[in-house]
C-alpha cells in the first residue's frame, strides 16, 4: 500500500516541479531577449548618431546655404544610403562570415567609385563565421565605409584600394588611395566630424594601426588579434 500512496503525491509533486522550471526558463529566456533587444537598439541609435543623424544634419545645412553642388549632394546621399544598409546588416553580422558582408560592401563600392572616376582594388582573405564578433566587424565596416566616403567626395584620385589579409592570429585591413590627401582639422582646429569617428571606432577596436594623408593620397593600415 506503500508504494501507491508513495506515486499518490509523488507524481503530482514533480509535475509541478516541471511546471516551476518551464515558467524560470521561460522568464530567463524573455530577459535575455528584452536585453538582446534593448541592446541592439541602443546599437542603432548610437550608429545613427555616429553616422547617418551627422550626415543628414549637415546635408541640411549645406544645402539650406546653398553650400553644396548637386554632384556633391548626390554623393552625400549615397553616403547615406550605404550607411542604412551597414545599419540594417547589424543582425546578418552575426550569421555571416566576414568577408562576404565586406565583399557585398566592395561590389557596391566598386560601382559608387566608378561613377566619379576610381578604380577599386580589393583582395579580400577568407575569414571563418565567428572570426570576428558583431561588434568589431560593424566597426571594421563603418571605418571602411568613412574611408571610402571621403576617397569619392573629396580625394581626387584614381586607384582606391581594400585589402583583407589573415595570417596566425592576425587580421590585417589595409584601406586606401591615390588622392591628394586632406586636411585633419578644419580652420577652427577641429577634427572632421567622420574622420572623429573614425577615430573613436578604430580606438574601440583596441588595433594597432597607422592612419594619415599626403600628396601621395590617404592610407590606413590596420592590424588586429583575433586569438
Amino acid at each position: 500500500m506503500a508504494r501507491p500512496a508513495l506515486a499518490a503525491w509523488l507524481v503530482p509533486l514533480l509535475l509541478i516541479h516541471g511546471v516551476f522550471i518551464f515558467l524560470c526558463l521561460r522568464a530567463l529566456l524573455r530577459a535575455r531577449l528584452r536585453d538582446a533587444i534593448h541592446q541592439e537598439r541602443n546599437r542603432i541609435l548610437q550608429d545613427i548618431h555616429d553616422g547617418l543623424g551627422a550626415r543628414l544634419i549637415n546635408l541640411l545645412l549645406e544645402t539650406r546655404a546653398a553650400a553644396i553642388t548637386p554632384q556633391a549632394l548626390e554623393m552625400d546621399l549615397q553616403a547615406c544610403l550605404e550607411e542604412l544598409r551597414l545599419l540594417g546588416n547589424g543582425p546578418f553580422m552575426d550569421e555571416a562570415p566576414f568577408t562576404e558582408v565586406l565583399d557585398e560592401f566592395c561590389q557596391r563600392a566598386a560601382r559608387n567609385l566608378r561613377t566619379v572616376g576610381i578604380q577599386l582594388h580589393y583582395h579580400l582573405d577568407p575569414l571563418h563565421r565567428g572570426a570576428l564578433d558583431a561588434q568589431c566587424a560593424r566597426h571594421l565596416l563603418h571605418i571602411i565605409q568613412e574611408l571610402v566616403s571621403n576617397t569619392i567626395k573629396h580625394s581626387q584620385a584614381k586607384n582606391c584600394k581594400i585589402l583583407l589579409k589573415r595570417q596566425h592570429s592576425q587580421i590585417t585591413l589595409e584601406v586606401g588611395d591615390d588622392g591628394v590627401g586632406f586636411d585633419n582639422h578644419d580652420k577652427n582646429g577641429i577634427m572632421k566630424r567622420g574622420l572623429r569617428n573614425l577615430h573613436q571606432r578604430l580606438k574601440k577596436l583596441g588595433a594597432e594601426y597607422t592612419f594619415g594623408a599626403d600628396s601621395q593620397g590617404t592610407h590606413l593600415k590596420l592590424i588586429l588579434n583575433v586569438g
